[in-house]
């Protein structure tokens, strides 16, 4: 048998690698400086969020699905206040689920002083955090000031920021105090903020239970029990995407999220966009080459060649969002193609750019040629 050869053609070469840098560039003067948005849903202007949201809004179930798998978390409850504004009541819901052992209370509820309170059910409320064990107190920033509940002034109660972050960010740094977020806290979890390393949100199932439903300790021992008010709208995120099957989340629902995922460690993880132009040019580079080797194939029809060109260009665009959706639904992992899928696109357009590149040099070098040799002719004419 003879062994089949692969041929580098160094003219090919440079040329695909010439295509690839004007699909690249173009991809980047249209994409990215004009902002012209052609993938629709899949693409971010400014970073992965887009994708990614596009990615949850196809994983998470939908309005009317009622048949579902999702994570199952086991290891946290969700307590709800159902409205109640009763301080002595909710001291009384405290001190119940403070009777389960549960692993830890957060109390996602900010209790302000006010005049019109009870004091007596202000002095109850704070009998029962402070005699809880394991209980965390929320506080929120608002125009650089702390927003807390009047408790936690007067007694030793652990306290942590509710606002909603998407990524990991144990701790706040605000006016030189260090201010631990909710979750980190009531986890011991610390470390360096990370932008890569975002939450999950993909659908779970919390164990749910209220303020007038009664409790029992094998459902909270053990658990670590949010405390909040589901039903308080003034605590409802719009989110880009369903989560349990509605764009309006609470808060705490939020917050379990977050819970969850550190408890877990299941983030989903942005890797750097280094690897995202990384596989643009690979790509780009690759499929400029293929390209060029079916144009000038010598057993195609240009026709058969432009088929196999356009559907070679399509299906591997196809693929390509196959794959950015199975690494994320798989491996929680977010590769940012949208580039590379833009440049693909661009490449049958750069490789026309380098062949009429060529052919006005080739032009170019034919009539200084031609102007030679006329030259020529007429010195030896004058001169015989």
């Amino acid at each position: 048998m003879v062994p089949v050869r692969f041929h580098i053609h160094t003219s090919r070469l440079l040329r695909s690698l010439a295509g690839t840098c004007i699909s690249l560039a173009l991809c980047f003067l249209l994409y990215t400086v004009l902002d012209v948005n052609v993938l629709d849903h899949l693409a971010p202007q400014d970073d992965e969020a887009d994708v990614i949201n596009y990615f949850y809004s196809i994983e998470n179930r939908g309005p009317d699905t009622e048949a579902y798998s999702c994570f199952y978390d086991d290891r946290i409850v969700l307590f709800d206040l159902e409205g109640e504004k009763s301080r002595a009541a909710i001291a009384e819901a405290i001190e119940r689920i403070d009777a389960c052992a549960p692993a830890a209370i957060l109390l996602d509820v900010i209790f302000p002083a006010a005049a019109t309170t009870d004091t007596a059910e202000d002095r109850r409320l704070r009998n029962a955090v402070t005699e809880a064990r394991n209980l965390y107190a929320a506080c929120r920033l608002t125009d650089g000031e702390t927003e807390r509940s009047f408790f936690v002034t007067d007694g030793n109660i652990s306290e942590g920021l509710v606002n909603r972050l998407t990524y990991f960010r144990p701790a706040e740094t605000e006016q030189g105090d260090t201010i631990p977020y909710l979750p980190y806290l009531a986890t011991g979890t610390t470390g360096t903020p990370d932008p890569y390393r975002t939450v999950n949100y993909f659908d779970k199932e919390f164990f749910t239970t209220g303020i007038s439903q009664p409790l029992f300790p094998d459902d909270i021992r053990g658990r670590f029990v949010l405390v909040g008010d589901l039903k308080d709208l003034r605590d409802t995120h719009d989110m880009p995407f369903r989560i349990g099957g509605t764009h309006r989340v609470p808060g705490t629902v939020l917050l379990a999220h977050t819970l969850s995922t550190i408890l877990h460690d299941t983030w989903v993880v942005k890797l750097a966009p280094v690897w995202g132009a990384a596989a643009a040019f690979v790509l780009t580079f690759l499929f400029t080459y293929f390209c060029y080797a079916v144009r000038e194939s010598r057993r195609l029809h240009p026709r058969w060649a432009n088929f196999i060109e356009s559907a070679a260009r399509i299906l591997l665009i196809v693929l390509l969002m196959l794959v950015g959706y199975c690494l994320f639904s798989k491996y929680g992992v977010v590769l940012n193609l949208v580039y590379t899928m833009f440049a693909l696109a661009l490449t049958g357009f750069a490789a026309d750019i380098v062949e009429l590149a060529g052919w006005v040099r080739g032009k170019h070098r034919t009539r200084k040629r031609s102007g030679r040799t006329k030259k020529n002719a007429t010195d030896e004419t004058d001169n015989p």
